[in-house]
């Protein structure tokens, strides 16, 4: 039994709330404590007049400050400094009347989630940080972060090389518990803005920069036709990521958007074999959101894709180009040459080509295409991957085997 283990859970909305809600009853079920707390906890008033200091403020809306870049609207930043402040003083007061042992957090960037991270780092509790994995059907669950932030991101080549395995395609084998995590209606995501910035900043901003275009998004992914194009015999595959994701925001020093990358790749790709073609692939989340009409103007040569399966593009890719994709990992599962120019966990010596600088990407291209790829390597790095570190499943459609792992790594 694991009585002295009491979990506090963060989860930011309703969907994921039924993922998070199955952790904790299992948690309890092993004989822990766990409390399951989602943001609308975070709506009551705050005393008048309470301040928090600055640092502590400008680090917890660091993320959303980005996201939102609300520099040019004081009145706006100052909306989201008070949503930060109901978040730290709410949770502090959680903190205080529980006497929590671990936190469980999703991806961990979100206001909500960093507040808490904040008081668990003040009161010495664990923190947990959860998000989806690289390969297909996978989580992330590690103590230090994810992504980039991970602690897998500080391993070396002999660190694989002694403690991988091998990589199995298909490997899964799990049965989804008969439910499935609903996903968060519009309505309740709309709500969720304005329990954060209030109903004047919820219309006359959030509604139409990033509510409307994410519902026009999601009715283009769903009725886009298939893209009827024959790929050419050699190829570099550039996979375009979502603006506003943590990954770009957070950890691409090098690149700040998606146009000024293809452009980067177009360029430098011109320098090694100006007959050697370009792919880009529009991210599905992106849709309605973004457009690269002027691109695609600028650069007819390119063959620019929307709904084509991925696997078929890196199947045939000569090499791949990304900042810091998830795609970066499927394009080593084809044994494809990958060059990162961000901050990737997956930035080993020997298994992608990182660019610490924009001039080196030439270069980099010339020996992607021409040199063969660690394929012992890349087999064992998947397989840690694959078999240590991630846990098998999704939080929209998990097993009982998933939770299984997920609690067995937590209890541990």
């Amino acid at each position: 039994m694991n009585n002295h283990k009491k979990f506090l859970i963060l989860g930011f909305s309703p969907g994921l709330g039924v993922f998070l809600n199955a952790i904790a009853k299992n948690l309890r079920q092993r004989g822990a404590n766990a409390k399951l707390i989602g943001e609308v906890a975070m709506s009551k008033k705050v005393p008048a007049g309470l301040e928090i200091e600055p640092a502590v403020l400008a680090k917890v809306i660091e993320y959303e400050n980005k996201f939102y870049n609300p520099e040019n609207n004081p009145t706006f930043r100052k909306q989201i400094e008070n949503y930060a402040t109901r978040c730290l003083y709410h949770l502090q007061k959680i903190f205080k009347q529980n006497n929590f042992t671990d936190l469980l957090v999703w991806n961990g960037r979100p206001i909500f989630c960093q507040a808490g991270i904040y008081w668990a780092k003040q009161y010495n509790i664990k923190i947990w940080y959860m998000e989806n994995g690289a390969l297909p059907n996978t989580l992330q669950l590690d103590e230090t972060g994810v992504n980039a932030a991970s602690s897998i991101a500080e391993k070396d080549r002999d660190f694989f090389i002694r403690h991988g395995l091998s990589y199995s395609i298909n490997s899964s084998s799990l049965i989804p518990l008969p439910h499935s995590s609903k996903l968060t209606h519009p309505f309740e995501m709309f709500m969720r803005y304005i329990n954060r910035f209030g109903w004047y900043w919820s219309i006359t901003r959030i509604f139409w920069r990033n509510f409307l275009p994410d519902q026009r998004g999601k009715s283009l992914r769903k009725n886009l036709p298939p893209d009827k194009i024959q790929l050419p015999e050699k190829f570099v595959f550039v996979p375009l990521q979502v603006q506003d994701d943590t990954q770009i925001l957070l950890y691409s020093p090098l690149v700040k958007n998606m146009k000024e990358f293809v452009g980067i790749c177009i360029e430098a790709t011109k320098q090694v074999d100006p007959s050697l073609k370009i792919v880009v692939k529009e991210h599905p989340q992106d849709f309605g959101r973004s457009s690269y009409k002027e691109l695609q103007q600028k650069y007819p040569s390119i063959i620019w894709l929307k709904k084509y399966p991925i696997n078929d593009i890196l199947k045939k890719a000569s090499a791949v180009i990304t900042i810091n994709s998830g795609v970066g990992i499927e394009a080593l599962t084809f044994n494809k040459p990958v060059i990162t120019l961000g901050q990737a966990f997956y930035n080993v010596e020997g298994l992608v080509r990182n660019a610490k600088d924009l001039q080196e990407l030439p270069q980099l291209i010339k020996d992607a295409v021409t040199e063969p790829v660690d394929t012992f390597f890349i087999d064992k790095y998947l397989g840690y991957l694959q078999k240590h570190h991630y846990i098998q499943g999704g939080w929209k459609k998990f097993s009982q085997e998933t939770l299984d792992q997920i609690i067995k790594r937590l209890l541990s």
